[in-house]
């Protein structure tokens, strides 16, 4: 969108399903909003493995590099770290 600049962090900590996770990283990524990212993706009964294999996908192909942090207080949520590669 016009007038709007790379913001250096994007940190998003909604309470959403995984889906909605992976649309943010979708949206922010594809255009550029953001170069680095920290995304809480939150899960009802335990990690979803497949929707965290989803945002790390998304991710790299949007041309990020991917880490993510299953944190031992939290077993029901995942960080998602993002930094676009130079």
């Amino acid at each position: 969108e016009e007038g709007r600049g790379v913001r250096t962090w994007m940190v998003s900590d909604v309470i959403a399903y995984p889906a909605r996770a992976v649309e943010l990283v979708r949206r922010w990524g594809s255009r550029r909003w953001a170069s680095r990212m920290v995304v809480t993706m939150k899960f009802q009964a335990g990690v979803d493995w497949a929707a965290l294999d989803e945002a790390g996908s998304v991710a790299e192909s949007l041309g990020y590099d991917f880490r993510s942090k299953h944190f031992f207080n939290n077993k029901n949520e995942v960080t998602l770290l993002l930094q676009l590669r130079e």
